[in-house]
């Protein structure tokens, strides 16, 4: 069984908004989409300092995509706390609104082991925003504005499930009623492994741990073919085979890789993520992207991030 404290949780707390700015749309208005001429639409910067209801009992009011209370008790280290899970930015026509929405997820934790999220979709500016609860440490696999519904395909807590441990897939479909947001049935899809959520997509590499980004036009990716891993690890392409023991678990190896010589930057990279996928021992989702979380390493983060490719 997974560690009681999953990766989704560090992944989550330290989350503070904001995205990539080559992700973050440009401005536009609402008037252009069919509302009232002079409203500006909401963009990821307009959430990422927005006021929200729904959270906590009290109205809270983000900076920078993130915000915190005062502490449970003095000079304690506990407190309540938010935030935006970053990169979640959608948009697209919700049955139940009048015109084109804007929606985001958030985190909340009250200080404790567990997470929520929360989806918040807005056609204005117009503040506070909505929060809608959707889980306790959900992992969201997709996010998307599509047929009339805002879609989360999520990993969630099934009957049986331990909280630290998901392993129950879903999708989740919201839709407005007024300037709230509703959920209609959930379907369950199946149990987590990999043969479900892994086999037959491809990803690009994005990090080393949260902040130590790939380089610029790096040419990292690993695709999941059937039993096994392949990919391009930023000169050679490499291949091996990947074991499940439980639901969110997996490891890679061996690993082989061809023989091309590069630039010595583009080996050290391709030596050091390599190494990393050797230490793979658990994966799971935040906002889209997978997470390989890794075997301890002096020095070294200890999971990686990728974009989906297709």
């Amino acid at each position: 069984m997974r560690p009681a404290i999953p990766l989704l949780l560090a992944l989550l707390l330290l989350a503070c908004g904001g995205g990539s700015q080559e992700e973050t749309p440009p401005p536009a208005t609402v008037g252009a989409d069919g509302s009232a001429p002079g409203e500006t639409f909401p963009t990821h910067p307009f959430f990422a300092n927005a006021t929200y209801t729904g959270l906590f009992p009290e109205p809270v009011t983000l900076t920078d995509g993130r915000w915190e209370g005062e502490p449970y008790a003095e000079d304690g280290a506990s407190r309540p706390s938010a935030g935006l899970v970053e990169d979640t930015y959608v948009r697209g026509p919700v049955e139940g609104f009048e015109t084109e929405v804007a929606a985001i997820l958030l985190w909340e934790s009250s200080g404790g082991s567990g997470t929520r999220l929360y989806l918040a979709a807005t056609p204005s500016t117009a503040e506070p925003v909505s929060a809608v609860l959707v889980g306790d440490r959900v992992q969201v696999r997709r996010f998307a504005a599509e047929d009339g519904d805002l879609v989360l395909d999520v990993v969630q807590a099934g009957p049986d499930d331990p909280a630290c441990c998901p392993t129950q897939l879903a999708v989740r479909r919201f839709r407005g009623a007024g300037s709230e947001l509703l959920e209609t049935a959930p379907e369950i899809t199946g149990t987590l492994s990999v043969a479900a959520t892994l086999v037959g997509t491809r990803w690009h590499f994005a990090s080393f741990g949260r902040d130590d980004l790939a380089p610029a036009g790096s040419d990292i990716e690993i695709s999941f073919p059937g039993e096994g891993l392949a990919g391009i690890s930023g000169c050679n392409r490499f291949q091996g085979a990947w074991t499940e023991e439980a639901p969110g678990e997996i490891s890679f190896g061996p690993l082989a890789r061809t023989l091309k010589a590069c630039p010595e930057a583009n080996m050290v990279l391709e030596d050091r993520f390599l190494a990393a996928l050797a230490r793979t021992r658990g994966y799971s989702f935040l906002g889209g992207k997978l997470a390989l979380e890794l075997d301890p390493a002096d020095g070294e983060p200890s999971f990686l991030l990728f974009h989906r490719m297709d």
